[in-house]
């Protein structure tokens, strides 16, 4: 059975909503054999199961975006800049707190498997975020 993975990183704040940087990533991974979850597609599937025409909220997406975390993947791929999103590090936080492992784009470097980590959010964004180095640990 495949391993299923998902993206996650920084896309409202992104030009073009960082469409490409997830692309590139979704095909890389799926070349590899993975089953890739990608948000840009799981926002599309929210947007055609609404009854109505409203749009798609970053909330609702952000709030798919975790099921699928809690309920799908095996892994996490972080993509570069996710100081600049509002929900890769809730999502960052979440892996944290059920072991969910992550990975760095490319490079498949462990990031952590249930590592602490802090988020500093100053005026309704995020400044920092931060591993506990005492609590990493390899895949």
């Amino acid at each position: 059975m495949k391993e299923t993975l998902q993206i996650i990183g920084p896309i409202s704040q992104m030009p073009d909503k960082n469409f490409e940087a997830f692309n590139k990533v979704a095909l890389h991974y799926s070349k590899l054999g993975y089953h890739v979850i990608e948000p840009h597609a799981l926002a599309v599937g929210l947007a055609l199961s609404k009854e109505d025409a409203t749009p798609v909220t970053e909330k609702e997406i952000i709030s798919e975006c975790i099921r699928s975390i809690l309920t799908k993947v095996d892994k996490v791929v972080m993509l570069e800049g996710i100081e600049l999103s509002n929900g890769a590090p809730i999502e960052l936080l979440i892996c944290a707190t059920y072991g969910i492992p992550i990975i760095e784009a490319y490079t498949n470097k462990p990031l952590y498997v249930g590592a602490n980590i802090s988020v500093t959010y100053v005026d309704g964004g995020m400044v920092s975020w931060g591993l506990d180095p005492d609590n990493l640990s390899a895949q």
